[in-house]
């Protein structure tokens, strides 16, 4: 399917089976039966088709952007709907963004998922770049919940003599 060369003296180069460059300098990792891509290029088309899909599927479908017109904390917000929002609209088209206007209220970001699971971002007092970047990990995430572990040791099989330290006391 892939074909990648590396060269001594350049990055490594992933191609197709037309020859065609897909990605300078590239980085994945194999999850389940999808990969997650990060930090790649993509010379067809734009790098935001290539960061966040579970097995091709965009995971976040609604994108929720409450914004007050006359706070000062919004200011961000609203720079940002009139500079950035067009731009973000037109490159994730699969993605439905919809503005709220809350009188008296904080400005916010909400991401609602397909596994029914909704993400509220604060972006009070940010200005329209740091929103962008919001805006970004909302849809590049996948819409977990953060689970804390019990132990900082995970296995399927634990040993039955303890974890090893290297605080051990003899």
């Amino acid at each position: 399917m892939f074909r990648m060369e590396e060269c001594p003296d350049q990055k490594p180069k992933i191609y197709d089976r037309s020859s065609k460059i897909i990605t300078d300098f590239f980085c994945f990792e194999r999850e389940a039966d999808f990969f997650v891509f990060s930090e790649a290029t993509n010379h067809s088309s734009t790098s935001s088709n290539l960061q966040m899909s579970q097995r091709g599927v965009w995971q976040l479908q609604k994108l929720i952007v409450s914004y007050c017109n006359w706070g000062g904390s919004s200011r961000g917000v609203r720079a940002f709907m009139e500079s950035q929002l067009s731009s973000f609209k037109e490159t994730n088209p699969q993605l439905e963004v919809v503005t709220e206007l809350n009188r008296g209220q904080h400005p916010y970001l909400k991401g609602l998922y397909k596994n029914k699971n909704e993400q509220v971002v604060s972006v009070m007092n940010m200005t329209p770049e740091d929103v962008m970047l919001c805006a970004t990990r909302l849809r590049n995430s996948l819409g977990r919940k953060v689970v804390k572990l019990k132990t900082r040791h995970v296995t399927k099989h634990p040993s039955v003599q303890g974890t090893w330290t290297t605080n051990i006391q003899i």
